[in-house]
């Protein structure tokens, strides 16, 4: 019976024995196929995080008011993105866009965000001021 090179967990690689190199140039078979796990590993990671990433993004857009949703439209437009429009409302398909345009979304979505949240603080002293100076004691 000839013992496996490599055996397998459910926590990835457990054992590795007996690996001799036929050649100089050409890797022995467990080394590669681990190599190639890692490989696919990374692959697997960077297509996760770019869906998680995306996903997030199209929450952020979407929770938008109109208004910012038209100026996201109107980005879009300038950048030749293809739009789907019917009765439901327009569509697009964020896979295909360009990492520049995805920049330029994150930073669109960054500066509604400051904007509100700069103008939520004036107006909290704006109602302060109002009830210290103006209001009846």
């Amino acid at each position: 019976m000839v013992k496996p090179l490599v055996s397998f967990s459910s926590s990835g690689v457990s054992h590795v024995t007996d690996i001799t190199c036929q050649s100089v140039n050409q890797p022995p078979t467990a080394i590669a196929s681990l190599s190639k796990m890692n490989e696919l590993n990374t692959i697997t990671q960077q297509v996760e995080w770019k869906t998680n990433y995306l996903m997030k993004l199209k929450e952020k857009l979407e929770s938008l008011p109109k208004f910012h949703q038209i100026e996201v439209l109107r980005i879009l437009h300038l950048k030749s993105t293809s739009l789907n429009e019917n009765k439901n409302g327009i569509f697009i398909n964020i896979t295909k866009l360009t990492d520049t345009t995805l920049t330029q979304l994150e930073e669109y979505i960054n500066y509604v965000n400051t904007q509100e949240e700069h103008l939520n603080k004036f107006e909290e002293q704006k109602k302060l001021i109002t009830r210290e100076y103006f209001e009846q004691k």
